[in-house]
């Protein structure tokens, strides 16, 4: 594929790897607040995001690691990793923002226990995009890797992160304002 670069794709997946886990942290932080504390399902349900976010973190580390050592990426491994890894980074991202505003205290909030579980499964999908890059990283022969991506299992992968993307995309967002 013209332009994609595997170092700039290992640098994506740094980014975000210290996302996911920044804002693991900031999650933490918000579920262990009083205001959190009286709502053990609230609790719970932030506490499984930071995991899924911390499981994001490990397994784009790896994907970096496996960009830089084995650089052997197929052409439909790297359109595919030029897609996911932006779109990745959004969603972590867009969490990292949500959390910001209610750490910040500029937000009155309430939290929407059906996005923080959108965002939970969308989290885990790209875990599962990046677990399967990583495990075609060590492919060394293009055609194998162009194969494996041909497999049924690797297009029900890219669909449960697209489905998974757009019920956060009409989702009111984790932390909304009471009505």
């Amino acid at each position: 594929m013209e332009g994609f670069s595997t170092a700039s794709a290992a640098a994506t997946c740094s980014a975000i790897s210290k996302k996911a886990n920044e804002t693991a942290f900031a999650i933490d932080t918000v579920a262990a607040e009083p205001r959190s504390s009286g709502h053990p399902d609230v609790q719970k349900e932030l506490a499984f995001l930071s995991i899924r976010l911390q499981q994001l973190c490990q397994h784009s580390d790896q994907l970096a690691s496996c960009l830089v050592d084995d650089p052997v990426v197929s052409p439909k491994l790297q359109a595919i990793l030029a897609q996911v890894l932006p779109e990745c980074d959004k969603a972590v991202t867009d969490v990292a923002d949500e959390v910001s505003r209610v750490r910040s205290g500029s937000v009155t909030h309430a939290i929407n226990l059906m996005a923080v579980s959108q965002y939970q499964r969308l989290v885990a999908a790209y875990s599962r995009i990046v677990i399967f890059a990583s495990q075609l990283s060590t492919i060394d022969i293009d055609e194998e890797q162009e194969s494996k991506l041909a497999h049924a299992d690797a297009h029900q992968l890219l669909e449960t992160v697209d489905t998974a993307a757009q019920h956060v995309r009409i989702s009111s967002g984790i932390f909304v304002a009471p009505n």
